[in-house]
């Protein structure tokens, strides 16, 4: 299982943004984990969160409807704030403030 982790590590995508809008609020990191299926998306999600400062939002953008359930799960449990959901062209996207 670890080094099935490493592996899937190395294939998404982190984007740091600075100055970048989504409905008045800064997006701070972008995390594309498309293509990637349950339990993926959500353990890349808590680790990229693990790592922000306070403060700081992160954006997901992901295909795996199974995170409608999972992210706002992580959310609750670690005390983020899920700040938006939307939906489009078949993705998911998520705005979660730590």
């Amino acid at each position: 299982m670890y080094v099935l982790f490493v592996y899937v590590v190395r294939q998404f995508t982190i984007k740091k943004v600075s100055g970048i809008m989504a409905r008045k609020t800064v997006i701070d990191q972008v995390l594309d984990v498309e293509g990637f299926l349950c339990p993926i998306p959500t353990v890349i999600t808590s680790k990229v969160m693990q790592g922000l400062e306070k403060g700081k939002t992160l954006k997901v953008i992901t295909n795996d409807i199974t995170t409608k359930k999972s992210i706002p799960a992580l959310c609750a449990d670690k005390g983020y704030i899920l700040l938006n959901i939307k939906e489009k062209d078949g993705l998911l996207y998520y705005i979660i403030l730590k």
